[in-house]
């Protein structure tokens, strides 16, 4: 299964975790043992990442299916969200026997028998257990309900569609207003792969989801063209109404380039823009600081955005503040930056592009005063964003936060609880920009609805 089924997935509701991950904190001779069925085992294996092919490029030999999938049939199929559903699902089953016998997706085979609907035994571990009936808080309702969506095949592209799991019943504030997320992570660069932007997609993915929100869209690698990223970004920001909750997510490589409009006031000589890389940046086609501030300039009245950036530059890509990135500590074991140092022949193609795009009129450089949406960055703008052990930082603290319940915080103290997650020390530091009435705001609640004192 994918890292985040994983970590959704349960020992008989005790230990919170997959049979998988249970093994691997505990159950070896020495805590975390390599397994080759975790997805955050074969990330951090080099051999296995070109073996399977998870660093941006096809393999030859090798295929990993993430578990489930968004297809019910076929060689690269399986519904499987726990580790018992293996040996008794459908779509696993027959898709592995289309494997043994080199059959393709359309060969007749003899298909595993389908169970009617209400006929499943109990599962391997949580419905076998006689447990007390003081117990009964162990098992809230609906747990699956709050799982992450369906994981692609890495090295193909993936299916855009937008989320349409169940939700649990959300208590955060608001009697009308719909809560609606973008999620867009991208491994599969043709320079300098990323390994875990699509794992942190899914995560935020399904932290939203818990909280409430539907429908989220997901973009996974080579979906997240340029193209598309602004589409889906523009429709979802101008379609809001008043009293909406609305995030947009980004994993992936940000970095910066000159100015080609002499919009910015950076202090710098030669100017910058900061940028978001899409899928296809190798062609110039970045997503400048110009082109994100352009679709929030249109945000309704009334409307909450907020954005989780985990990348570099994270703080200054809705058009507030700049820097120049240190560098320092790129490259160290287990460590990625994710942050493209362009070269001249990406500067060149970036101009290039923006000039076949024709001359447009810059969005103005914005002070906070001006910010209608609320940004939370991965680090400030002189740092570098980093991703470790399959998930960014950034994420995997905000992500942990959220999980735990809004109880009624204020986007300040949201920030102060992500800066305390880092520790002292911190290699990068977490950053909330917004409108100065809106620090007090509700965390990720209606414009409408005040925090909780």
């Amino acid at each position: 299964m994918s890292d985040s089924w994983e970590r959704a997935d349960t020992c008989a509701q005790i230990y919170r975790k997959s049979l998988l991950y249970l093994i691997y904190h505990a159950l070896e001779r020495d805590a975390k043992t390599a397994l080759l069925g975790l997805e955050v085992c074969l990330r951090n294996d080099a051999r296995l990442r070109h073996l399977f092919g998870l660093g941006g490029t096809r393999a030859e030999r090798g295929e990993v299916i993430w578990s489930p999938t968004h297809l019910d049939a076929g060689l690269s199929a399986s519904g499987a969200v726990h580790h018992g559903d293996f040996d008794n699902d459908p779509a696993t089953m027959n898709s592995v026997a289309r494997r043994v016998l080199g059959a393709d997706d359309h060969d007749p085979i003899q298909e595993f028998p389908r169970e009617p609907a209400g006929t499943r035994g109990p599962s391997a571990w949580d419905e076998q257990v006689d447990w007390p009936a003081g117990m009964a808080f162990l098992f809230p309702p609906d747990v699956q309900s709050m799982a992450p969506s369906p994981v692609y095949s890495l090295g193909q592209p993936a299916l855009s569609v937008p989320i349409t799991l169940p939700t649990p019943a959300v208590s955060h504030g608001a009697t009308d207003g719909r809560r609606r997320a973008l999620c867009i992570g991208i491994n599969q660069y043709p320079t300098a792969p990323l390994y875990g932007c699509v794992a942190d997609a899914e995560t935020w993915q399904a932290t939203l989801q818990q909280l409430g929100f539907s429908p989220i869209t997901v973009l996974r690698d080579h979906e997240a063209t340029r193209a598309t990223l602004l589409s889906v970004l523009a429709e979802l920001v101008t379609t809001s109404r008043a009293g909406d909750v609305v995030v947009f997510q980004f994993a992936g490589h940000g970095t910066q380039l000159p100015d080609v409009n002499a919009d910015e006031a950076d202090g710098q000589t030669p100017k910058h823009d900061e940028a978001i890389c899409p899928i296809d940046f190798a062609n110039g086609a970045f997503v400048i600081d110009d082109d994100i501030g352009a679709i929030f300039t249109q945000l309704p009245p009334g409307v909450n955005l907020t954005c989780f950036i985990d990348c570099c530059h994270s703080g200054t890509i809705s058009r507030f503040g700049v820097g120049v990135p240190s560098m320092a500590g790129a490259g160290r074991q287990g460590l990625l930056p994710r942050f493209i140092v362009p070269t001249p022949l990406m500067i060149a193609a970036h101009q290039q592009f923006r000039h076949q795009l024709g001359r447009q009129r810059a969005v103005s450089t914005r002070g906070m005063s001006e910010m209608k949406e609320v940004l939370f960055a991965a680090c400030l703008s002189s740092e570098v964003a980093y991703e470790n052990a399959g998930h960014g930082d950034f994420t995997v603290r905000a992500t942990r936060l959220l999980q735990a319940g809004l109880g009624g915080l204020t986007n300040e103290q949201f920030e102060t609880r992500l800066s305390t997650a880092f520790g002292t020390g911190a290699r990068q530091h977490p950053r909330l920009y917004c409108h100065p009435d809106t620090r007090a705001g509700g965390l990720l609640l209606p414009l409408s609805t005040a925090a909780a004192p």
